[in-house]
């Protein structure tokens, strides 16, 4: 008798319009010694940190920065935050909405991983022939005379990845196009608890609201222009976890942050990742 498959992503029980609008997602997870995680953890070549494996001929992302107090605009190395083998996670990918290979490698500018002043700016680069990736190692930003350059050659703690499927769930209308979210507006809560009951959910935990995930819903929308209606979320980040169990944040804001990485559905179909866009906010 050929053993029963266990499914990726359990079915909910729950059929209330809340549930029947989720949607699944990649739930990403940091590898350490002192801390539990959920999933399959992934090959060397998806981590958090460290130097990445890029190109030969890789152009490192640049941002402008400009130093508190002085006219001079100059373009600074971004900070390399992690990379993901999409093989790895093919089989999460419930939606077939990534690349079922390539490396997807992701690079930040903010106050809480480098320079103290100017906006959140990300960089996504996507390499679909992996065979000639070698490590890289981080430029040296140029030498800048400012209070607000806290960090001039920050290096992230390098970390192993884990990820395995969830559900995510709408808790905004600007996450839904017009039309559908309707049903379940002001009766969010009434549904949440409904899905607690019956699949032992809880959407406002941390465990769904503090998560670092690709695609499905963002935990938390609060700019209506954040997220159009052909976007994607690409990537979600909240917080990885060091050996010390310390969140890593790639934000402006830093604790009670999430970075969002939005991707038009287009953009995202004929894999123009550099198309990505980020938006920070505090929750």
């Amino acid at each position: 008798m050929t053993p029963k498959k266990t499914p990726v992503l359990k079915p909910l029980r729950c059929k209330n319009t809340l549930a029947q609008l989720a949607r699944p997602c990649i739930v990403l997870d940091t590898v350490t010694e002192k801390l539990p995680f959920e999933g399959k953890q992934l090959s060397e070549r998806s981590f958090v940190g460290g130097n990445p494996l890029l190109p030969a001929d890789f152009v490192w992302p640049t941002a402008p920065f400009k130093p508190r107090g002085s006219d001079q605009v100059i373009e600074v190395p971004m900070v390399f935050y992690l990379q993901i083998d999409l093989a790895d996670v093919a089989q999460f990918d419930l939606e077939h909405l990534l690349p079922d290979h390539g490396i997807l490698a992701y690079f930040v500018l903010g106050m809480c991983t480098d320079f103290q002043n100017g906006p959140l700016q990300c960089a996504v680069r996507y390499f679909e022939d992996t065979s000639s990736l070698k490590e890289q190692l981080r430029p040296d930003p140029p030498e800048v005379d400012s209070e607000n350059l806290t960090q001039g050659r920050l290096i992230l703690p390098h970390l192993p990845l884990a990820a395995h499927a969830s559900w995510s769930f709408a808790q905004a209308a600007e996450m839904l196009p017009p039309g559908a979210y309707e049903p379940i507006l002001g009766n969010v809560e009434d549904f949440a608890y409904e899905l607690d009951d019956e699949d032992g959910i809880d959407i406002f935990s941390d465990e769904y609201t503090e998560r670092n995930s690709l695609l499905g819903f963002a935990s938390y929308i609060f700019f209506t222009d954040a997220q159009q209606v052909n976007d994607v979320l690409l990537l979600e980040i909240g917080g990885l976890k060091d050996q010390e169990g310390k969140m890593i944040y790639p934000t402006s804001y830093g604790p009670d942050s999430i970075s969002t990485i939005f991707i038009d559905q287009e953009d995202l179909k004929a894999r123009r990742f550099e198309r990505a866009r980020i938006t920070d906010q505090e929750v």
